[in-house]
């Protein structure tokens, strides 16, 4: 997801809050409700910033060069995509954040009340920039999408049982130099217990092999250190 996508995303979420929180917003509610009044702060701060941020990675995109947030915004107007009149409702979120930030001067709730009905000129904005990326889809889409075009790789890419077998092959086989096999015939997968049961009981396991009691018969009958030992080697390394 691209930086502009994460702040879109970002953006539409405050958006569709202040939406759901504009039945609610009074004079009289946010003096006496200190967490409405947060909540609609908070978010308008993060609209007016996202919309800043989204104006100034446009117009780098478009090798544009701005000294301040509302030149920044002001630049939108350089695209024809972005009309006149919503750039001018825009240019406004700049000074909005420095106050809401900064409180250089006393806020004014009725312009705050207003700015959280009037956000349609932000809805605009969003919509075209959403347009612009091209990229951009909710969370549930993303979701099954990445699900479906995961289950579709596994299936192209899991291996026939013919191919399992070759893996498994090669891995059992062990073959390679730190091996130290001594004996031209490798015996296949799944064979190696046969090996080991053929050497009869364990008597001692060092570091460098094993040996079978002595006396002890299987399918190689009596073995000596020597033997049980050579064969143990190439039954563990196998």
């Amino acid at each position: 997801m691209t930086y502009l996508v994460e702040r879109l995303v970002e953006l539409k979420k405050h958006v569709d809050h202040l939406r759901e929180l504009s039945p609610k917003i009074s004079r009289d509610a946010i003096e006496n409700d200190l967490s409405l009044h947060n909540d609609m702060m908070f978010s308008l701060l993060m609209m007016a910033q996202l919309v800043i941020d989204l104006a100034g990675e446009l117009s780098a995109r478009r090798g544009g060069r701005f000294e301040d947030y509302v030149e920044a915004v002001r630049n939108l107007a350089k695209d024809a995509r972005f009309p006149k009149e919503l750039v001018t409702e825009l240019e406004r979120l700049p000074g909005l954040r420095n106050v809401v930030i900064h409180d250089y001067v006393p806020l004014d709730m009725t312009l705050v009340i207003q700015a959280t009905r009037n956000l349609e000129p932000v809805e605009r904005f969003v919509e075209i920039v959403r347009q612009i990326e091209g990229r951009y889809k909710d969370a549930d889409y993303v979701a099954l999408t990445t699900a479906a075009y995961r289950k579709a790789v596994d299936d192209a890419t899991a291996p026939s049982p013919e191919e399992e077998l070759q893996l498994e092959q090669v891995y059992s086989r062990g073959l390679g130099p730190r091996n130290e096999i001594a004996c031209a015939h490798v015996l296949p997968p799944r064979q190696h217990v046969q090996r080991v049961d053929s050497l009869g009981p364990l008597a001692q396991a060092r570091g460098d092999g094993m040996k079978a009691e002595e006396g002890s018969s299987g399918r190689h009958g009596s073995q000596s250190e020597g033997a049980a030992l050579s064969h143990a080697r190439v039954a563990v390394l196998v």
